[in-house]
């Protein structure tokens, strides 16, 4: 470590500090109920709401939660790149002192361009959770699936319908209103479906005010809360919905590659979750069934065997990657929750639509603005604009893939890069 890294440690509760005081170091407990903590979260340590959790998947929870917080609570400098170290209380240091723990910094080095290293200690004297009224809202499920509020999460849900009240469905509550705004209109049209429908939405986040606006960490907190869930009520499968072109993300020009290109839910993300999952034993395996399909490809399978209303509850989704810019939107005249339409996220949810072959019921920010208003904020994403003009006049190789990203052993380039030239011409169609 050195004098730039920013250290964070976090502990349980009622732990009592066993480690020596360090200049420096941000230490974070647990918040237990009706207690004040830097974090922010109605969850227990100990998850028992979310079932008979495993000791390791608790702990990968706490690791990701460390990292999500410590990654919010740290500004960017202008190189990108920041130093972070994590302590965290686990249940048995050993199993994160081999390789998984190198695999956890690996997989947060990979999702958010920064040098990652982790400490783990064992767990200090504690009260475990004993509330009889905390109970998991399954006794057993077949699976655990994402739900954020964004569109593919949406069609995913409804793609599996049909066995929805067996499966269990995880989502995180951010601070976003126009986040919250997306999951309330989801969760009332799912539950008119299926009344059994399941949707834990948990808090975890600084409560303070945050740093850092790009978030990278979130997928990872959001894969180990659903991987918890699943583990709780001995589900196998945590599956993950979405489209394999944005999940892919080859850079649209070369400057908007490597650190700046997010990774969230790409092959080799899933590939490293999964490798800590088997280096520490927990048995749950993360999968995305939609990996082979363009959004446009997965809503149109979707439109197939959807209940009547599914294409206009779709415009209540929120795929904006502007999220930051809420106040702006309300100066030009805006709705602050709804979509810009305009970013990179919106403009290929947007070619979606025309995909599918549907006409698009989303209410945009750029259809709303006239003239001069108009002209200004398409200048505000210049960046974004230009970077598809500039992509629309080259094509794409393997050898672009490769450049691009990691990829697990023996993945199919060829037929990702035919993907990906499906997405672009979903993308490229998009009037703007």
């Amino acid at each position: 470590m050195t004098d730039r890294t920013r250290h964070f440690e976090l502990l349980a509760p009622d732990e009592a500090i066993t480690l020596p005081t360090s200049t420096g170091v941000q230490r974070l407990w647990w918040p237990a109920k009706g207690q004040g903590s830097a974090v922010r979260t109605a969850l227990e340590w100990d998850l028992t709401s979310y079932g008979d959790v495993s000791a390791a998947a608790a702990d990968l929870l706490h690791i990701a939660a460390v990292a999500y917080v410590a990654d919010l609570r740290t500004r960017r400098p202008a190189t990108f790149g920041r130093q972070l170290a994590m302590t965290v209380h686990v249940h048995d240091p050993k199993v994160w002192t081999g390789r998984a723990g190198e695999t956890v910094t690996d997989l947060l080095a990979w999702i958010s361009g920064d040098e990652w290293t982790l400490h783990s200690v064992p767990i200090g004297k504690h009260t475990p959770t004993a509330d009889p009224a905390i109970t998991a809202p399954h006794q057993s499920a077949t699976s655990a699936m994402l739900l954020s509020g964004g569109l593919d999460s949406l069609c995913g849900a409804v793609d599996h319908l049909a066995t929805a009240k067996d499966r269990v469905h995880v989502g995180h509550r951010d601070s976003a209103t126009s986040v919250k705004h997306a999951q309330r209109s989801i969760n009332a049209w799912l539950t008119e479906q299926v009344p059994e429908f399941t949707w834990l939405r948990d808090e975890l986040r600084p409560r303070d005010r945050k740093q850092e606006n790009t978030t990278r960490t979130r997928s990872f907190l959001f894969m180990a809360m659903a991987i918890a869930a699943a583990d709780g009520v001995n589900a196998p499968t945590v599956i993950v919905p979405e489209n394999g072109y944005t999940s892919l993300n080859v850079p649209l020009v070369a400057s908007r590659g490597g650190a700046l290109s997010t990774k969230s839910t790409h092959p080799w993300t899933f590939h490293l979750v999964n490798q800590i999952l088997t280096e520490t034993g927990i048995s749950v395996e993360v999968t995305n069934p939609y990996l082979n399909l363009t959004k446009g490809e997965l809503l149109k399978q979707t439109l197939a065997t959807a209940p009547a209303g599914f294409l206009d509850i779709t415009k209540h989704t929120l795929s904006c990657a502007k999220l930051d810019s809420g106040r702006m939107k309300k100066a030009l005249g805006g709705d602050p929750n709804i979509n810009c339409g305009l970013c990179y996220a919106c403009l290929v949810r947007r070619g979606s639509y025309d995909g599918a072959g549907v006409s698009d019921p989303t209410d945009y920010l750029v259809n709303r603005l006239k003239k001069t208003v108009l002209k200004a904020y398409r200048k505000r994403r210049h960046d974004d604009l230009w970077a598809l003009e500039l992509a629309e006049k080259r094509s794409i190789t393997e050898d672009d893939l490769i450049a691009s990203a990691s990829w697990p052993p023996g993945y199919d380039l060829t037929a990702a890069l035919n993907l990906v030239q499906r997405g672009r011409k979903e993308l490229f169609g998009v009037p703007r």
